[in-house]
């Protein structure tokens, strides 16, 4: 995600999230605001590139169906700063990020919980 930020295809990377995507952090020290639409989540993007972010990933912790996940991420920067995070993850039809949500990494129990429920309130038929 960030090397497509980083020049290959921004345009790309836009194409990521649903137009009404929508990004909560429920992180206890560092934190953002909400951040609702495409527009606004990938101008948050560049702006967090202007600041240094050089490389990021995520790695799954569980699935539910084909559109509700909860990974562990790191975000990090070119002088070793280095931020960990959980993230609920929903999906459109599409495959689009439509509601991702922050979470501190020790607060699993609470990011599982949130992916759970968004699942059994919408379900999943495929």
């Amino acid at each position: 995600m960030v090397a497509v930020l980083h020049g290959a295809d921004p345009g790309g990377f836009a194409e990521l999230f649903a137009e009404n995507v929508l990004r909560v952090d429920h992180r206890r020290g560092l934190s953002a605001h909400d951040i609702k639409g495409r527009e606004a989540y990938v101008a948050y993007m560049e702006a967090s590139l202007a600041t240094g972010l050089t490389s990021g990933a995520v790695a799954p912790v569980v699935a539910y169906g084909d559109r509700h996940a909860l990974v562990r991420g790191s975000w990090g920067t070119g002088d070793g700063i280095q931020v960990d995070f959980l993230m609920v993850m929903v999906t459109n039809d599409a495959g689009q990020a439509l509601h991702m949500a922050h979470y501190d990494p020790e607060d699993e129990e609470r990011a599982l919980e949130d992916v759970r429920s968004r699942f059994m309130a919408v379900g999943d038929t495929r």
